[in-house]
């Protein structure tokens, strides 16, 4: 999938629900905008990831 926009945490957890496994983001340079806003991206998919995990651990024990 390609990202053409900064993604929500909406948009995270749909992307989750329809089992994207891959994100590309194009840019022409490599400054530090789009530095920050890969570093934001890759937190908030890291995020979305450990809650989902999370939530299957908490599903199994129950």
């Amino acid at each position: 999938m390609s990202v053409t926009n900064d993604l929500s945490e909406s948009d995270a957890y749909t992307l989750m629900t329809i089992g994207v496994q891959a994100i590309l983001l194009s840019a022409k340079e490599i400054d530090n905008k789009t530095k920050q806003r890969i570093n934001d991206l890759r937190e908030l998919l890291e995020k979305i990831h450990q809650e989902d995990k999370d939530s299957k651990q908490t599903s199994i024990k129950s």
